[in-house]
């Protein structure tokens, strides 16, 4: 709606992050840039963790669509509460098309088979656990078997391990010692700084087309960031709606009583984070979290 009334060429906001004109900030470079080293690296596991909505899937999503250069066979399993052998046995149907016998060994036997012939074809084989803290401890354990799978004296696949805060807490447990110590390389994708926020939304409002119509007052970007607490997910609902509110109005300009205004729609629908909900009333009143 508000793409025509404001002359751009695609939505700026859409909560599935754009890969073609994706804004890359230090910390999501950082996770890129890990998840490159443990591919050249051929070896060890790579752990990538961020609260919800900071960018982890699209980053699994740019590195197994090619982004990084490298030929690569990957799988991308969504973790729910796998035990060790359910997730053995998922991952051998997935490269082997076919549905697997319970049991540890049938899937070992038939993923080594699989992988071999990946690495025969002269690419590297990708393992990425996305939401892998609801993997169970059964789960992480078994994903030793896999890490020791070795041809010619070099390790079958790599595995990168995407999740919550809460995954790196597990895996620093002392039962999981022999996990953590496979581990070549951690890293956190940060929320955004202020600057980064308003950074974020000019770019995505470029890569749309946008000639500064709306304009946007600076003061909107600092509220915009305080009340998304930086995060993408967040700052893309809360601008969509702004500009939506802006095309209603007929306005040109949005200014800090514009976003005041969406921010407390929002709050009453109950569509902004559970931080900034809780302190602010639904009495017409915004506070910050």
């Amino acid at each position: 709606m508000y793409m025509e009334y404001y002359g751009l060429a695609a939505d700026p906001f859409r909560l599935a992050a754009d890969q073609h004109n994706l804004y890359s900030h230090k910390s999501l470079r950082k996770a890129r840039s890990y998840l490159q080293y443990g591919l050249q690296m051929s070896e060890g596991i790579v752990l990538v963790t961020g609260v919800s909505g900071t960018g982890k899937s699209t980053l699994v999503h740019g590195l197994v669509t090619g982004e990084l250069g490298i030929p690569l066979d990957p799988v991308v399993i969504a973790c729910t509460g796998y035990d060790g052998a359910e997730l053995l046995r998922h991952y051998a149907g997935i490269l082997t098309g076919t549905d697997i016998p319970p049991g540890i060994p049938d899937a070992l036997n038939a993923i080594t088979h699989s992988l071999i012939q990946v690495k025969t074809e002269g690419k590297k084989a990708l393992l990425v656990l996305d939401e892998a803290h609801q993997l169970t401890d059964d789960a992480l354990h078994k994903l030793l078997h896999l890490a020791n799978l070795k041809f010619e004296g070099e390790e079958l696949v790599q595995i990168h391990l995407v999740g919550l805060p809460r995954l790196r807490d597990t895996i620093l447990r002392p039962e999981h010692e022999q996990l953590h110590q496979r581990l070549v390389a951690t890293c956190k994708i940060d929320t955004l700084t202020p600057v980064e926020t308003a950074e974020y939304i000019t770019h995505n409002l470029s890569a749309a087309g946008w000639n500064n119509t709306p304009e946007i007052c600076p003061n909107v970007y600092k509220l915009i960031h305080k009340t998304s607490m930086g995060i993408p997910r967040w700052i893309n609902l809360i601008c969509s709606r702004l500009m939506l509110h802006g095309m209603t109005k007929e306005k040109q300009k949005l200014e800090l009583p514009d976003v005041c205004e969406v921010l407390r729609e929002l709050i009453n629908e109950d569509l902004l984070p559970a931080k900034v909900r809780s302190t602010n009333q639904k009495d017409g009143s915004l506070k910050a979290a």
